[in-house]
């Protein structure tokens, strides 16, 4: 797959900001019509073939790429999008989920946000993805920070969502043993939340810390 042009990739930072990650909907619409048709639409009223086209036509009329830029820089944030070196090509497998999706954050993203100075192909080749209740107990936390322990110590990449419970544990056991000298990869994550507001907010400073 060709790499995006550059009035493509910036109306694609500017629909990261106008619709919800991985919108079913969104992520149909941009690759049905083009981020940059899709934007041209929203923005002059045009009717599109979703319901949520009104709430997003009024965030994509105060969206402005140079902002999104500017804060991106700031938290050391850059956008990639299919066809890019980084890409990795498994994602657009999610496709099939789309219409199964309803509600659900399941389309096959147009581009995502990364922080950290891996490179994400690179690093999803050899990944683990530890998730789960962030009303975890005791046990569950244990199992999750002793299964990222050792996998990290094996030359695997931690994947989780950085939420709280046995998302938060698995960040834990991966940092520490990045801390401690057992392992030597980093972490290159793709933020779940606001760039510039990670959520939840006591794990900012983790968040931060663990690119």
């Amino acid at each position: 797959m060709a790499p995006v042009d550059d009035g493509e990739r910036r109306a694609r930072v500017v629909m990261s900001k106008v619709a919800e990650p991985g919108d079913p909907d969104a992520c149909r619409l941009v690759r049905d019509y083009t981020a940059v048709e899709l934007l041209r639409r929203l923005r002059s009223g045009t009717h599109m073939p979703s319901r949520k086209a009104a709430g997003w036509a009024g965030r994509a009329c105060v969206a402005a790429y140079d902002d999104l830029a500017r804060a991106a820089d700031g938290v050391g944030a850059r956008y990639i999008c299919p066809g890019d070196d980084d890409w990795q090509s498994a994602l657009d497998d999610l496709v099939r989920l789309e219409d199964e999706a309803g509600e659900r954050r399941a389309g096959a993203p147009f581009g995502l946000w990364v922080r950290g100075e891996g490179s994400l192909s690179d690093l999803s080749r050899r990944c683990l993805a530890i998730v789960g209740s962030r009303a975890s107990t005791a046990y569950g936390e244990h199992v999750s920070s002793g299964l990222a322990s050792a996998s990290a110590q094996h030359g695997f990449v931690i994947v989780s969502g950085g939420a709280y419970g046995i998302d938060a544990a698995a960040h834990r056991a991966a940092r520490s043993q990045l801390r401690d000298g057992r392992c030597s990869r980093r972490r290159c994550r793709p933020p779940l939340s606001s760039r510039q507001h990670p959520a939840p907010r006591a794990h900012r400073r983790a968040q931060s810390a663990g690119e």
